[in-house]
C-alpha cells in the first residue's frame, strides 16, 4: 500500500478533459489522468445544478432576424444547430441555416444555408435529429421539407418535400420528427380547410427519406378548432407518442404499430386547470415514462409553468400536476437522460433552467441562463447527452435585432472516490435487446478504428465503424439489421473492437 502510494504520488500525470455521469441519484464529475497504459480517474458527485457558461452567438453579423433554432449533439461533444434567417427586406423569405461545432460549443463553424426559396414562403420552425452513422436529418415547415447530410453536416442533399406529391397543402405550421437509424417519424401541421383550422398529421419514411407513406390525420376535434403546435416521442419499443396543442386544450395520441394507426386522441390529458397557452413540449424515457410541460392560465392568481407525467403509457396522469413556476412561459422544452429530467423556458425576458433527480417528484430552484439583463428572448431548446452536459440555444435580441445565442451547463460536486479505467472499453445497453441498442466504445489514440458484429460461427454480419477516431468514448447506435440490410435472427453474436494496438470482443444476445 505505502509503495502504491508512492509511486502514484511521484508520477507525473497529463489531465485529460473531464467527463459527466448520472447514476440516477446525482451526477458523477471524472476527472481523468493517463499513467502509461491506464487511466486514473477521480469521481466527485452532485445534485447540484449545472452552472451555465457565457453566452455566445452563433450565427455571423447580419441585418436580418434569426429566429427559432434547433440542437443536438453527441457525447463527443458534437453539436449540431439549424435556425431560421429572415432576410430584411423580404420577411417571408427565409433561408435554414446550419452551424455546427466539434469543441461543445466553444467555437462553431460558418452558418451555412440549407435552402433559400421564396417560393416556398415563410420558413420557420426547422428541427434537427441524428439519424444512423455519420448522418444528420432535418426538416422544416416551408410545404414540409426535408433535407439530409451523411457527413455530420459537411454536405446536404437535395431538400425534399414529400407532401408536395402526397397531396395538396393550403398551409402548414411546424413539425416534429423523431429518427431510429434510417426510419423518420414526421408529425406535423396542415390545414385542409381555410386556416387556422390546423391538424395534426404523421408520414414516415423507412428508406432515410427517399420515399414516405402517405399522410395520416391524428387530431380530430371539430371544424373551427385550431392546432398551433405538437410534440412527438418514441420509446424503446419504438411505440409513438404525440401531444398537441388544440385550441387552448392539450391532445393525446400513441401508436404502437410505426405509426400505421393511432388511438382516437384524448384531450385535456393532462388536467390543466385552465388554459393551455403555450405549446406543448413532450419527453418519453428509456423506460417508457412520459413527461411534459407547458404552460396554463386561468386568472392572475391561477397560472404558471407545469409538469406532469405518466408511468402507465398515457392511460393515467399525475394529478394534481407539479407546478415549476408562476411564470406564463411563452415557450418551454424538456430532455433527460436515465431518472433526470431537464426543462428550459422563456418568459420573453429571460432563458430559465430546472432539473429533478427524481423523475420530476420535485425540482431545483430555477436558474437564469441567458448572462445580460436585456429583454427579448425566446424558443429555448436544450439537448442533454447521458454524461451530463447540457447545451441550450434560444433566440437572443440583445443587439437589436433577433440573434442564436448558446450556453453550456456542466455541474460541480465533491471528491467520493477514485476508480482506474482501462484504456479500451466497450459497453452494449439494452443487453439482451429486442429490436436496437447503442453501443458506447473508448480508445486511448488517435487512429484507425473498426467496430463490427460477428456471429456465434464467427462470420461477420455488421460492420458498424470503420474509420479514424479521436481518442476518448464514441457511441454508435445500432438496429440489429445486417450488412445486407436484412434483420438479424435471435441468437448470440459478439461485438468486437479493433485498434492498431489493441482488439476486444463483447457478447450481446437479440432476442425475439
Amino acid at each position: 500500500m505505502i509503495k502504491l502510494f508512492i509511486e502514484l504520488f511521484f508520477i507525473t500525470f497529463v489531465k485529460i478533459e473531464p467527463s459527466f455521469v448520472w447514476d440516477g441519484t446525482s451526477y458523477t464529475v471524472i476527472e481523468h489522468s493517463k499513467k502509461n497504459e491506464q487511466i486514473i480517474s477521480r469521481k466527485n458527485k452532485s445534485t447540484k445544478s449545472p452552472i451555465f457558461g457565457a453566452n455566445i452567438r452563433i450565427n455571423s453579423d447580419t441585418t436580418s432576424d434569426q429566429i427559432s433554432p434547433f440542437i443536438t449533439s453527441t457525447s463527443e461533444g458534437n453539436i449540431y444547430v439549424v435556425w431560421s434567417d429572415r432576410e430584411a427586406e423580404v420577411k417571408s423569405n427565409n433561408n435554414v441555416r446550419f452551424s455546427k461545432s466539434a469543441n461543445k460549443g466553444l467555437n462553431w463553424s460558418s452558418p451555412n444555408p440549407l435552402i433559400s426559396d421564396s417560393s416556398r414562403g415563410t420558413i420557420t420552425a426547422p428541427s434537427i435529429k441524428m439519424g444512423g452513422d455519420n448522418v444528420l436529418y432535418t426538416a422544416w415547415n416551408s410545404g414540409m421539407c426535408f433535407d439530409k447530410s451523411n457527413d455530420y453536416g459537411e454536405t446536404w442533399g437535395i431538400d425534399i418535400c414529400p407532401n408536395d406529391t402526397l397531396f395538396t397543402i393550403s398551409s402548414h405550421l411546424n413539425c416534429s420528427f423523431v429518427t431510429v437509424g434510417d426510419t423518420i417519424y414526421m408529425a406535423f401541421l396542415r390545414a385542409p380547410e381555410p386556416p387556422p383550422d390546423f391538424k395534426v398529421y404523421f408520414v414516415k419514411s423507412e428508406d432515410g427519406g427517399i420515399t414516405w407513406t402517405g399522410a395520416k390525420r391524428i387530431s380530430a376535434f371539430p371544424p373551427g378548432s385550431a392546432c398551433t403546435s405538437m410534440s412527438l416521442g418514441i420509446d424503446a419499443m419504438n411505440n409513438l407518442y404525440i401531444i398537441w396543442r388544440d385550441a387552448y386544450d392539450i391532445g393525446f395520441s400513441k401508436s404502437t404499430d410505426k405509426g400505421d394507426t393511432w388511438t382516437n386522441p384524448v384531450y385535456n390529458i393532462p388536467d390543466t386547470y385552465g388554459d393551455c397557452v403555450s405549446p406543448p413540449c413532450l419527453y418519453v424515457g428509456k423506460d417508457g415514462t412520459l413527461s411534459v410541460v407547458w404552460s396554463y392560465y386561468q386568472d392572475a392568481t391561477h397560472k404558471g409553468t407545469c409538469f406532469a407525467k405518466s408511468n402507465d403509457t398515457g392511460a393515467t396522469w399525475t394529478h394534481p400536476n407539479i407546478l415549476l413556476d408562476t411564470i406564463v412561459a411563452t415557450s418551454q422544452f424538456i430532455d433527460g437522460n436515465n431518472n433526470n429530467l431537464y426543462i428550459t423556458y422563456s418568459d420573453a425576458a429571460n432563458i430559465y433552467f430546472t432539473m429533478s433527480t427524481d423523475t420530476g417528484s420535485t425540482w431545483s430552484p430555477k436558474e437564469i441562463v441567458n448572462d445580460t439583463d436585456v429583454n427579448d428572448r425566446n424558443y429555448p431548446i436544450l439537448d442533454a447527452d447521458e454524461d451530463g452536459n447540457i447545451y441550450i440555444v434560444w433566440g437572443d435580441k440583445r443587439k437589436g435585432i433577433w440573434d442564436i445565442y448558446f450556453s453550456a451547463g456542466q455541474v460541480a460536486g465533491i471528491e467520493v472516490e477514485d476508480a482506474i479505467i482501462p484504456p479500451y472499453t466497450t459497453s452494449i445497453a439494452p443487453n439482451p435487446f429486442t429490436i436496437k441498442t447503442n453501443i458506447q466504445y473508448q480508445v486511448k489514440n488517435y487512429g484507425k478504428v473498426t467496430l463490427d458484429i460477428y456471429d456465434i460461427k464467427g462470420c461477420r454480419v455488421k460492420e458498424l465503424v470503420n474509420e479514424t477516431k479521436q481518442a476518448g468514448r464514441h457511441k454508435i447506435y445500432w438496429d440489429g439489421y445486417a450488412d445486407l440490410g436484412k434483420e438479424i435472427p435471435a441468437g448470440i453474436y459478439f461485438l468486437k473492437l479493433t485498434t492498431a494496438s489493441h482488439s476486444i470482443a463483447s457478447k450481446l444476445i437479440k432476442l425475439r
